[in-house]
């Protein structure tokens, strides 16, 4: 936890200079993961709200899928489908619209019922976020691969951590809490996509600079030649005239 929001607010400082939208997105999706895990883990009911049961119990389905709803909109940023894959760029939109629209029904709905709405969505968009990465990379993005890692990686602990939960693992210290560390390394290898993901904006700014520079050199050559030559044609014909 304390990882989660020293992250939180590096983020934070670094949206505050250059107001790039997906480090807010970043930054929405850290803080409702990690309240998601208090509840999760009781911290959250023992500290927070010790008196009301019933949001002790609501706010984890409801935290987990609002934590869905930024990833949703970060991961469309971070991996640009918008321009990669436009197919799976509308998916991810219509995801994060069913996304936004079951949260009202987490909270006024059955707790169990929330519970099962969240996982099936949940496991939607784990699979078709998982696949959108799958696809950016075989078409060249480099920052794809990093997400993938970070992604695959918090999967895995996640799965460690429900399949613990469940009885299916044995209960100990690191199956428990495989999620939280999961969480903890995913978050700082998102956070070197987007620092990876600024330095390629960069870098494309800079060879477009370049090629920019370059092609105004050559437009201005062109015209110098094209006024050395009109200059002798009228050389010429005034010459011509005067003999």
């Amino acid at each position: 936890f304390g990882c989660m929001l020293v992250m939180i607010l590096y983020n934070l400082f670094i949206y505050i200079s250059i107001r790039d939208k997906t480090y807010l997105y970043y930054i929405s999706y850290i803080i409702f993961c990690t309240a998601f895990q208090a509840g999760i883990q009781g911290y959250s009911f023992e500290y927070f709200w010790p008196d009301n049961t019933w949001w002790a119990n609501v706010n984890i389905p409801f935290f987990g899928g609002v934590a869905l709803f930024f990833a949703t909109l970060f991961s469309r940023n971070v991996l640009d489908t918008k321009s990669l894959t436009p197919t799976f760029d509308k998916v991810l939109i219509s995801i994060s619209s069913v996304l936004f629209c079951t949260l009202p029904i987490m909270l006024l709905a059955d707790y169990k019922f929330g519970v099962i709405l969240t996982v099936i969505v949940a496991f939607i968009f784990f699979n078709m976020v998982f696949f959108t990465a799958i696809i950016c990379i075989v078409k060249g993005s480099r920052i794809a691969k990093m997400f993938t890692a970070a992604w695959s990686l918090f999967l895995v602990s996640g799965s460690i951590s429900m399949l613990a939960f469940t009885g299916i693992l044995p209960p100990d210290f690191f199956n428990m809490h495989a999620m939280q560390i999961g969480s903890a390394i995913e978050v700082v290898l998102l956070s070197i996509v987007l620092a990876d993901r600024i330095n390629y904006m960069e870098q494309e700014k800079t060879q477009l600079e370049a090629e920019s520079l370059r092609v105004l050199t050559q437009a201005n050559k062109h015209l110098e030649d094209s006024n050395r030559l009109k200059g002798e044609f009228i050389a010429t014909i005034s010459h011509e005239v005067r003999t």
